[in-house]
């Protein structure tokens, strides 16, 4: 600017000083060569000046082309992991149609889900927004311009994968609640992502239910899932739970303390046997307790929830590879220990008491829903004809053992002891005193456990120790009577 200014200053002063000095033109003349260089001096510098505007401004326009293509280039890149994401995420937690279809269809990817898996028991309750694990990192900048303004919109426009399956990480949050009018919906929606794609080998479902619920539950009992871990097939893992405790009259329901007296005996068993498989106790236990009752029946379906048992297992249930799944009417209802719960009395969202969700512990979903009874009906009749894994049951310690079953005698009335006590082999360098093993119970389904009183075995002597009521006797009456059977009185 001063290039263009300084010439025509320059004109002005000539002509000033032209004027000044008035008289003839002689001076005029001597004047016009410098003011018509000056003008010229001034029009080239205006010239470029305006050129080197526009040259400014098409850099500027090529800078701004060039950062607008790889901004959209990597935006693209980041679109295309944003899909692959979404993709995978879907593919992992089929809508609830979608796991229908693989029942129906006996499809591979029933059951697909270990112990060892990173989303074992990881059960999808939704569909909401999830922060993506493609990381968009910027360089610290003091100023804020264009540039800066449009990488920060980029970056929070790929902040989030939407519209994405929604889970629940059953064994780090442990118990998880359902509050409102649709709770039953969205709690059969839940188990259903369980059994789907969990083996009963791996986990069980317990539930307890009012008698008016029936028709919501009464589908369970054609699951795998529900078998009793003492591998009975007399009942399942299920009871209604609504009776007056304190009516000596009004009678628990059919199947209620059996059931918890089986929770109880195999939380003992895992205390005892310590060490858990993969970091969780197997079969990892989902006990569903429906309180989602009309207001008339609130106050007699509460007892299973109220029990110690209960109360402890909401709390630490985790540690024992159990979860408890409360549904209730309102939020206010929902128990102090649950590590989650899914809110759907106004809009429905995920809250995580244990950090398990972002923005705050607050995730707003679509929750999955079943229709009705009758699509749980169907799909749980044609999970009756998907073949069972040759190992369920392989870890269920069985209670009640038939010691005839053990040594093969089919008809006790047919049995002839003289021809059992010839079949037994003579002494030898490890039985030298003519005895040998004898079973006295099983470690497993099917291995049994022998006792070899023998000097280089377990034997000579033994105590045999516990609380009362534990089974000395028994197990003393079971060795005597194996011995008698398998050996004769001269061994």
């Amino acid at each position: 600017m001063i290039t263009i200014l300084a010439p025509l200053f320059t004109v002005g002063v000539y002509i000033l000083v032209a004027f000044l000095r008035g008289g003839g033109g002689g001076g005029a003349l001597l004047i016009l060569p410098i003011v018509a260089l000056s003008l010229v001096t001034a029009g080239v510098s205006v010239y470029n000046y305006i050129d080197q505007r526009r040259q400014v401004q098409a850099e500027k326009e090529s800078a701004e082309g060039a950062f607008t293509i790889a901004l959209n280039r990597a935006e693209q890149r980041i679109g295309d992991l944003a899909r692959s994401q979404w993709e995978t995420r879907h593919a992992n937690d089929p809508s609830l149609p979608e796991s229908f279809g693989l029942i129906q269809g006996h499809n591979i990817r029933l059951w697909e889900r270990r112990p060892t898996d990173n989303d074992f028991l990881h059960v999808r309750i939704g569909i909401g927004n999830h922060v993506s694990s493609t990381k968009v990192v910027l360089e610290a900048s003091r100023e804020t311009t264009l540039y800066t303004t449009r990488l920060n919109d980029a970056k929070d426009r790929h902040s989030l994968i939407k519209n994405v399956p929604r889970s629940v990480p059953l064994p780090a949050i442990g118990s998880f609640s359902i509050a409102g009018r649709q709770a039953i919906q969205a709690a059969q929606a839940f188990i259903w992502q369980i059994v789907t794609h969990h083996s009963p080998d791996e986990v069980r479902v317990v539930a307890f239910w009012p008698s008016s619920h029936d028709s919501h539950w009464q589908w369970l009992k054609s699951l795998p899932h529900t078998r009793s871990l003492q591998g009975e097939d007399s009942y399942r893992l299920l009871a209604n739970s609504d009776f007056d405790a304190t009516n000596p009259d009004d009678k628990r329901p059919e199947y209620l303390a059996q059931v918890m007296q089986e929770i109880e005996r195999e939380l003992v068993k895992r205390r005892e046997q310590g060490g858990h498989k993969h970091g969780l106790s197997i079969p990892y236990l989902v006990i569903l307790v429906d309180n989602a009752t009309d207001l008339a029946l609130q106050g007699t379906v509460a007892e299973v929830e109220n029990t110690p048992l209960m109360q402890a297992l909401l709390a630490n249930g985790k540690d024992v590879g159990v979860s408890v799944i409360c549904l209730v009417n309102d939020v206010a209802q929902i128990p102090s220990d649950c590590g989650a719960y899914l809110n759907l009395s106004e809009s429905p969202q995920l809250v995580a008491t244990t950090g398990h969700a972002p923005q705050g512990g607050t995730v707003f979903i679509q929750p999955d829903l079943v229709e009705n009874d009758a699509q749980c009906t169907q799909n749980a009749e044609a999970m009756l004809n998907i073949p069972l894994p040759e190992s369920l049951g392989s870890r269920d310690m069985p209670r009640k053992v038939d010691l005839f079953e053990m040594l093969n005698i089919a008809d006790v009335a047919t049995y002839d002891p003289a021809m059992r006590w010839e079949l037994l082999p003579p002494p030898d360098d490890e039985h030298p005193s003519g005895l040998f093993p004898v079973p006295i119970g099983k470690i497993g389904p099917n291995e049994p456990m022998f006792l070899d009183l023998n000097e280089k075995k377990e034997g000579v002597h033994g105590m045999i120790a516990g609380t009362t009521g534990s089974g000395k006797s028994e197990l003393l009456t079971t060795l005597l009577l194996g011995l008698a059977i398998t050996h004769s009185p001269q061994r």
